[in-house]
């Protein structure tokens, strides 16, 4: 991961692991990042894949936004 204040000067993230597979549709993969924070709330898109190699659409989100009913 990388971050930047004008998108023309980057760096590195060095640290810990931000977030870790939490969901069984991300446990072999979570690819494809898009990370954007709208009105306080961080959301982190990504393409999640299971160990059935079924892939998804996910978000995960920095405030509680409750918890989808959907599945593969």
């Amino acid at each position: 991961m990388a971050c930047s204040y004008d998108l023309q000067h980057w760096t590195d993230w060095t640290g810990p692991d931000l977030i870790q597979s939490s969901e069984p549709y991300d446990e072999v993969f979570a690819h494809k990042s898009f990370v954007v924070k709208y009105m306080g709330v961080v959301y982190h898109f990504y393409c999640g894949v299971d160990k059935k190699g079924n892939r998804g659409i996910a978000v995960a989100t920095s405030k509680d936004l409750g918890k989808s009913g959907l599945s593969y």
